[in-house]
């Protein structure tokens, strides 16, 4: 993931896809990490689309169709999530989720998903 074009690496991409293929990513993590993407592979597929490329194409309904979408990915995995269960698993949720919601302008919620993580950091730490 890339944030002010520089990366931050929120997953290990090798051990998701492991974990994945096992059946042993949780569903809240599943609906966080497609709410961050739902945004911005529209975006990708709109800026190939730009440049003439016929392999990819954008949400059929629009960018503020992939933007809705991420937003209802985003509802789910804050739904599943159990904020009193201190894990890995659950501060990558919420930290994909936080940069979803600064990403739709909705920078009070990311903010009060931040001081959640960080609360359960401390816990994890702490144990």
């Amino acid at each position: 993931m890339r944030v002010h074009g520089k990366a931050y690496y929120i997953l290990d991409e090798t051990v998701t896809r492991q974990r994945l293929q096992m059946n042993q990513v949780p569903n809240h993590l599943l609906y966080a990490i497609y709410a961050v993407s739902a945004r911005f592979v529209v975006t990708l597929a709109l800026e190939l689309q730009i440049l003439k490329s016929s392999r990819y194409t954008a949400h059929p309904n629009g960018y503020q169709a992939a933007v809705k979408l991420s937003e209802d990915y985003a509802i789910r995995a804050r739904a599943e999530l159990d904020i009193d269960d201190p894990s890995i698993d659950n501060l990558q949720t919420l930290l994909l989720l936080s940069v979803t919601f600064i990403a739709a302008g909705k920078g009070k919620k990311a903010y009060m998903l931040l001081c959640k993580l960080r609360m359960t950091y401390r816990l994890i730490k702490d144990s």
